[in-house]
């Protein structure tokens, strides 16, 4: 079972959403409040070891984002610097056509 750290559990609202859980949804299956999911996901309070092993014990959950281990992140993250860099392209052709019409 992989390891998680306390900044990892900040990855909670992405592993929800990924998994179209509801905080509440989450609680019911952990036996907590929805408040403390809350707090868990603002980072004002930290999933304990049980909460987490029953977590990554559900089988039908992707716990990928979770525990750190997804792959998109890292591809959505090179598609964000290749679009930024067409954007500062483009920005600098636009100072370009500024520049040569005055």
């Amino acid at each position: 079972m992989p390891k998680i750290s306390k900044a990892q559990e900040l990855n909670l609202s992405n592993f929800r959403q990924e998994n179209n859980l509801l905080q509440k949804e989450l609680a019911d299956f952990l036996g907590v409040s929805r408040g403390y999911i809350s707090m868990v996901e603002s980072g004002k309070s930290h999933l304990s070891k049980e909460n987490i092993k029953k977590i990554l014990s559900n089988k039908s959950w992707n716990s990928e984002t979770l525990t750190g281990n997804n792959k998109l992140s890292t591809v959505n993250l090179s598609k964000i610097r290749a679009s930024l860099k067409v954007i500062e392209f483009e920005i600098q052709n636009i100072y370009d056509i500024i520049d040569s019409s005055n």
